[in-house]
Order: C-alpha cells, then structure tokens, then sequence
C-alpha cells in the first residue's frame, strides 16, 4: 500500500468513526497519522520523514508538542508509511518497522525515548 493510499484510508476510517484525522501540520519533517485514548494513556502514531527521521530532535520534538499536558503519554514512530500502524494493537511487523517510542508516566516520573540502533548506536541494549 502506498503512502497515498495509506493517508487516503486512515482519512477515510477516521471520518467514519470519529477519530482523529491524520495531521500534516507539524513542523521539522513529522506529522501524527493518528491518536488514539486506551484508558488513561493517549497513544500517538507519528511518521517521520525524509533527513528529519535520522534526527534525534525531530522525535524530541514530537514529544514536547504531543505530550505536554498529558500524563501518561505514549509516541510510537515510523518512517515507513506502508508500514506504520493505525491502531492498536500493534502487529510484529509494525512493531518491528518503528524507529522509536515514547513512554510518559506523569505519575511515577518514568519517561524514556528510544531510538532505533541505527539511529542511535550508543543506546542499543
């Protein structure tokens, strides 16, 4: 499936049932193909593209933009639009495809970004 064809039936799912529509005005080379609320944890589905998804600062700043008045907040990244997730769960493949996420617990204080190796050799475990 296309990167088009992707953004043509996230658009088209999201009008039917009333959930967030795809928004490319977010700066620096990402936007959220979707957001979605599973209980108390608002999860973001961010694609990055072209030079910016090989820049830390890109996802740094995804996550001060989406996460600010959140307290538990989650940032799943791609930059494969074939490949991205429009919701949960996650498959393998999908989770495999990501080049990072973002984990917010406002309430115990945990926060972390991780990065793919290849976009961060230093923090591969």
């Amino acid at each position: 499936m296309s990167a088009c064809h992707l953004l043509a039936s996230l658009v088209a799912l999201a009008a039917a049932s009333g959930i967030s529509t795809p928004d490319r005005s977010q700066p620096d080379g990402w936007w959220t193909l979707r957001s979605v609320r599973q209980g108390a944890v608002l999860h973001h589905f961010v694609l990055v593209e072209g030079p910016s998804a090989l820049q830390r600062e890109t996802y740094e700043d995804a996550l001060v933009r989406l996460c600010a008045r959140e307290t538990h907040c989650h940032i799943h990244f791609w930059d494969d639009p074939d490949r991205a997730a429009a919701g949960l769960p996650l498959t393998h493949d999908q989770f495999e495809a990501r080049t990072g996420v973002y984990l917010r617990n406002g309430q115990t204080g945990f926060e972390e970004l991780q990065l793919t190796c290849r976009l961060d050799p230093a923090g591969c475990r």
